[in-house]
């Protein structure tokens, strides 16, 4: 039988280079099932517009060879039998990285990824509230072979969020007046700008609201996602340091993030053992879970 190999995640860096962050990624699974589509695809069924949303649920991302495949076939699932407005989303792998390892340097082959957007949601209230039940679902198309156990536990989907449409523009953080915002929002004792390193480990991630001013976070209602997102990150923060880690927070426009470490490179041989010790980790007396596969990211710059 041949192996087919996927990855099913939470959201990941397809996202992410749109402007929206990353949530949970799950781990690397090889899935065996004589059912499951052997062909690859590299077209959704039913293409992401700037038109879907504006505001939507982040359901699945997949990496993979078959990543589109396994997309679509969610999609459909979605669609036909739960009448729920879905899209795929597909970021076609770039130019193969070269990689120098002593003196064997060759070339890493990148897959495609394809994430799984739902939902044609006038506003923030309304998405949240399809995200709860996208969040109850238990896909057919999605295995417990590809996700955590724990996740699996949960349900599969229990990592959907809600996030603005990635295609419509945002806010751009490198000008001068979202830089003073994300100031003020990360002065924090926790702050990742307190980080020395250039780059740390992406443990965990949590979305909320779109604020593109300090005012506008300020007018978001007491128990808003963005809010919620941002007490979150800090709880898992403080649990982290508890625990002897070296670890900071950052409050970005649309999402907050926890990371674990600092390093010199995203090749620095101390990434590995942190990674491994943190996987997974659950934050205690919650349902909180690090992510099963902290990625490196680096520490974004303070502005100063």
């Amino acid at each position: 039988m041949r192996r087919s190999l996927i990855i099913a995640t939470g959201a990941w860096a397809i996202v992410a280079a749109l402007g929206v962050a990353a949530q949970d990624k799950t781990s690397t699974r090889e899935s065996q099932s004589s059912t499951q589509p052997s062909n690859s695809s590299t077209k959704g069924e039913y293409p992401l517009t700037a038109k879907c949303g504006p505001w939507m649920v982040m359901v699945k991302s997949f990496q993979g060879p078959e990543a589109v495949v396994y997309a679509n076939k969610l999609v459909g699932e979605l669609r036909e039998k739960h009448k729920i407005a879905a899209y795929t989303f597909v970021k076609q792998p770039e130019q193969p990285q070269v990689q120098q390892v002593g003196y064997v340097r060759g070339r890493i082959r990148q897959q495609p990824s394809a994430a799984v957007l739902a939902g044609d949601c006038k506003n923030e209230k309304t998405a949240a509230k399809l995200q709860d039940q996208i969040q109850r679902l238990r896909p057919g198309s999605i295995t417990e072979d590809m996700v955590p156990q724990y996740q699996w536990k949960a349900g599969p989907l229990r990592t959907a969020f809600c996030l603005p449409n990635p295609l419509n523009k945002v806010p751009n953080e490198s000008d001068n007046k979202t830089q003073a915002v994300l100031k003020q929002h990360n002065s924090g004792n926790n702050s990742i700008f307190n980080c020395p390193g250039e780059y740390t480990l992406e443990a965990a991630l949590f979305t909320g609201g779109l604020a593109y001013t300090a005012q506008q976070a300020k007018n978001f209602e007491k128990h808003s996602l963005l809010e919620a997102a941002g007490e979150h990150a800090e709880q898992v923060c403080t649990f982290l340091r508890g625990k002897g880690y070296d670890a900071y927070t950052y409050h970005a426009l649309t999402y907050s993030v926890v990371a674990v470490g600092s390093f010199g490179s995203p090749n620095d041989p101390q990434i590995e053992p942190v990674r491994k010790q943190i996987a997974g980790m659950k934050v205690a007396s919650t349902n909180l879970y690090l992510s099963p596969n902290p990625g490196v990211m680096k520490v974004p710059a303070n502005g100063k």
